[in-house]
């Protein structure tokens, strides 16, 4: 069973103890709850094992003496132990059920939150379905025991605590004789509770792989069908299914081994009872009624050893959810601000000291020793192969990752340094691909600035000349967008990303190559706006094609991971170095 578990997995058995006190931290305020509900519980398990005690009574100062007052009264105290468990009862669940599911919010938020704050380190080693199944499936498992198992777990946990206390007081003879069965039921439990937290955290593994295929599968159904990959698609969902199918079906094979014993030593106690407590009562070492009650209580000792194991495969499934979720929010934020961050200052100057960076120490350096001044209010475009670096130092530029070495800062103070809030008002990324969110054409523009009126989103349409492309729309710029607005053409897509920026009006503009989407009908006019939303501010430009590159005030270089060439277009081009074969290579194709 451990192959089937990840390294990570194994790590977070070891820190069960860590998730379950972390657990208790988001509690919060409800911790004051605790008493109330842990008083509720006393109470309720008092009132349900009051009920045999009084039978007993009953039996052996009523109806063995035909004392029918007595009778009269233990009837009574039944009833009302009865209706005051019940009430007691339902008091309990609200209070645990509302409590859980308070923690659970919490938890979610927490959760999405600091999935929010992750570099882009994190997500590039892990897949989307798994992010998923962390806050779907593993949530929903959670659910379930917050809802009910919860509060049966704990209720029969007490339950069988104080039925034990009971019935030592009430007899040490029947007491040993009922608890005999206990120690191999107990190492019983003791491995299904190993096998069984192995099993459910392989069957969280298999859920999380089947979702990320099944995103997979989803999000890229045009390339599939373009290139008749169905059929492969659905070959590999169906593996992935077999493999959940067979994690599910270990863990039911293990508990198809442990419940029939605990059910058969049950049977087995409350015979020995019977039959050496009809003994005893013939011998008069002990009365009729405890006999009596000592059966009635054998279903409070067993019963929730019962029910409680039924619920741990629940409470397993549900530990490896949370070790999972807790792996995540235990994930160090890579790029942290510093305790006494500052607010970015006047200068806007972008200045790169002697900067490496690698995606992971096992890979080859992705850039090495960047030394990079860009003035404030230069515009300079990063040139180069695909793959030599140009992306990345856009990216630690951003503060999308930290250098491994050396250090980046603008206007003199380090980015580390500078709080994130005031960064991001500063800078902004316009990527390649305008990614937009469900929501109107007003609302997608408007997320760059939460709060902006609708005139002041309207007003950077304008200023990249594309107001009139929008309101041209079914319904103006109100147009609900579907799943990534793939009702609009890329271009179009884009153009909402400049507008974006253009609302915020950033000091310092990084752009990856923000025309290359667009037909050649919008392509000039963008052009234009990008040159005029550019023009006064430290612009970075990630150049795919050189006619971008050679407007612009210097371009850099890179190659192998390395900045070998820096100057204007007429510069690079009297060196004859990298720059001009690039160029003189990219006029052939060209022409």
């Amino acid at each position: 069973m451990g192959t089937d578990i990840d390294q990570d997995e194994k790590i977070s058995l070891k820190g069960s103890r860590d998730v379950a006190s972390q657990l208790f931290k988001l509690l919060g305020p409800s911790k004051k709850k605790l008493p109330v509900i842990f008083l509720v519980l006393i109470l309720s398990t008092i009132a349900t094992l009051s009920g045999p005690a009084l039978i007993a009574y009953g039996i052996d100062h009523g109806i063995q003496r035909k004392n029918y007052r007595v009778l009269e009264t233990t009837s009574i105290m039944f009833i009302v132990s009865i209706i005051l468990a019940i009430v007691l009862s339902r008091i309990q669940i609200k209070l645990m059920a509302s409590t859980g599911e308070k923690l659970l919010r919490d938890l979610r938020i927490k959760l999405f939150r600091h999935l929010s704050k992750l570099s882009l380190s994190f997500y590039d080693s892990q897949p989307t379905g798994k992010l998923v199944a962390r806050m779907t499936s593993d949530f929903d498992a959670m659910e379930d025991l917050v809802q009910q198992g919860l509060v049966i777990f704990t209720t029969n946990a007490l339950l069988f605590l104080v039925a034990l206390i009971v019935l030592a007081v009430m007899s040490l003879p029947l007491f040993l004789i009922s608890i005999s069965t206990l120690p191999p039921l107990i190492l019983l439990s003791i491995w299904f509770q190993k096998r069984s937290k192995f099993a459910y955290l392989a069957v969280r593994d298999r859920i999380g792989k089947t979702l990320t295929t099944l995103q997979e599968g989803i999000s890229g159904v045009k390339v599939i069908q373009a290139f008749v990959r169905e059929e492969a698609l659905v070959k590999s969902f169906r593996k992935q299914n077999e493999a959940q199918l067979s994690a599910n079906l270990k863990a039911i094979v293990i508990s198809i081994k442990y419940f029939p014993v605990l059910e058969a030593t049950g049977v087995i106690s409350t015979a020995l009872i019977l039959g050496v407590g009809g003994v005893f009562v013939h011998h008069h070492v002990v009365a009729f009624g405890v006999v009596v009650a000592f059966i009635l209580y054998l279903n409070s000792l067993y019963d929730p050893i019962q029910q409680m194991s039924q619920l741990f495969s629940q409470i397993q499934s549900t530990g490896a959810a949370l070790s999972k979720v807790f792996d995540i929010l235990n994930t160090k934020i890579d790029v942290p601000i510093r305790a006494n961050a500052v607010s970015i200052g006047k200068s806007y100057d972008v200045e790169l000291n002697n900067v490496s960076f690698s995606y992971k120490p096992s890979l080859p350096a992705a850039l090495e020793k960047i030394q990079l001044l860009v003035p404030e209010g230069e515009s300079i475009a990063l040139v180069g192969p695909t793959g030599a670096g140009k992306s990345t130092l856009a990216k630690l530029i951003a503060r999308f990752h930290d250098p491994s070495e050396g250090f980046i800062s603008i206007g003199g103070i380090d980015l580390k340094d500078i709080q994130e809030s005031s960064l991001r008002q500063a800078l902004v990324v316009v990527p390649q691909e305008g990614f937009l969110f469900a929501g109107n054409v007003k609302d997608n523009v408007r997320l760059a600035k939460p709060d902006a009126s609708d005139s002041e989103v309207i007003s950077a349409l304008e200023k990249i000349g594309v107001l009139d492309r929008f309101l041209a729309l079914e319904n103006g710029l109100e147009t609900e967008l579907f799943e990534r607005g793939s009702q609009l053409s890329a271009g179009e897509r884009q153009l909402i990303s400049l507008a974006r920026a253009a609302l915020l009006d950033p000091k310092i503009l990084i752009l990856d190559e923000a025309t290359s989407n667009l037909d050649p009908h919008l392509e000039s006019k963008v052009e234009i706006a990008v040159e005029s939303l550019s023009m006064g501010r430290t612009t970075i430009i990630i150049a795919h094609r050189l006619s971008t590159a050679m407007r612009q005030d210097k371009i850099a270089v890179i190659d192998n991971a390395r900045l070998v060439e820096l100057g204007s277009h007429d510069e690079l081009i009297k060196k004859n170095g990298r720059y001009s074969l690039l160029f003189n290579s990219w006029q052939r194709n060209v022409a």
